[in-house]
């Protein structure tokens, strides 16, 4: 997600790291920045890992890494399990409470 308004990206955009920066030698600050993809009429654009984006907030307020713990025991996973947060469901459409979980 965005933090700041930049070249047609606008805060609170949401876009997709896919890899550093294409020509590294510019800028001093090179080393921390990724180049993000913001879609169809956006674009790509160079931002700064740690001042210019955060990760999206998925659902329950988790986020992509967050170490999670069942609940409950289902599809092999046991309650008490410890996994991590890989993003949103892929398949949302699957189950009626989508809104609510998390792969």
């Amino acid at each position: 997600v965005a933090l700041i308004d930049c070249n047609g990206i606008s805060k609170g955009d949401v876009g997709t790291v896919v890899g550093p920066l294409r020509n590294p030698g510019e800028g001093a600050d090179h080393a921390e920045r990724v180049s993000v993809e913001f879609g169809d009429g956006k674009g790509r654009a160079y931002m700064h890992a740690t001042s210019h984006i955060e990760h999206a907030r998925l659902a329950g307020g988790f986020r992509k890494g967050d170490l999670v713990v069942a609940l409950i025991d289902c599809n092999g996973i046991s309650k008490g399990d410890v996994g991590t947060v890989v993003g949103p469901l892929r398949n949302p459409g699957e189950v009626a409470d989508h809104a609510e979980r998390v792969s």
